[in-house]
């Protein structure tokens, strides 16, 4: 047993170096890359590209927790009232009739609509993002037997409402790290904040990939030891 516990753990204390190592190894590359699109550039190009990164952390800074359970609250008030306030989108043509017990999802829907109406291409990402970390959760607390939460009325009204505010929580780290990125590296490229903001992303898909596939390799395994 002893053995079966230390063949176990050793692996982890291994992997976690590895995955240091590879952010590091991806955040230099992303920083000469946005060096030698800065040096090859013309500027015209270089001043359309420092647009879009600052719309990008503004973006993601839109997604805040805070920005996101506002939203929520005015949807959930709109549909509720079936009364315009605040701009709901919700209550578009409800002339004052409310959703009635679909009141939650539906404001759920309609935040999500919004957010994507706002922010576009990183929003989506995002939504990924923050599914990929819903689905890791799930398949860890389940010990690798699903993805999803433990019934499907469960998954159906509390599944979204997760995604949403993982995905907003990462937008916060990730916000962060852009904004210290530029702050901190921003003498060596102006496209600090591209640099760091990719590798989070790409570190963050390959720690969810990692993970899930780890584990439903086990999973495939016991099942078969079992059988």
């Amino acid at each position: 047993m002893s053995d079966e516990i230390s063949g176990e753990v050793a692996p982890q204390k291994k992997r976690w170096p590895m995955r240091v190592l590879f952010f590091f190894l991806a955040f230099f590359i992303s920083i000469a890359i946005g060096k030698a699109f800065e040096m090859a550039s013309d500027a015209e190009l270089l001043a359309e590209a420092r647009v879009a990164q600052q719309e990008w952390i503004k973006t993601v800074s839109g997604t805040s927790p805070v920005a996101v359970a506002s939203t929520y609250w005015t949807e959930l008030n709109g549909a509720w009232w079936g009364e315009s306030r605040d701009g709901a989108w919700s209550a578009f043509e409800a002339n004052g009739k409310g959703k009635g017990i679909v009141t939650p999802v539906y404001a759920l829907i309609m935040t999500g609509a919004r957010f994507f109406y706002e922010g576009g291409i990183p929003i989506i990402v995002q939504l990924v993002l923050g599914a990929l970390g819903v689905a890791v959760f799930n398949f860890v607390r389940s010990r690798g037997q699903t993805i999803l939460f433990d019934n499907e009325l469960t998954t159906l009204l509390f599944g979204p409402i997760a995604v949403i505010l993982a995905a907003s929580v990462i937008g916060m780290a990730l916000w962060a790290l852009m904004e210290g990125g530029l702050y901190l590296l921003g003498w060596a490229t102006d496209f600090a904040a591209w640099a760091v903001g990719a590798t989070g992303i790409v570190g963050f898909c390959a720690f969810c990939f990692g993970e899930l596939g780890k584990k439903g390799v086990e999973h495939v395994l016991t099942s078969k030891l079992k059988a």
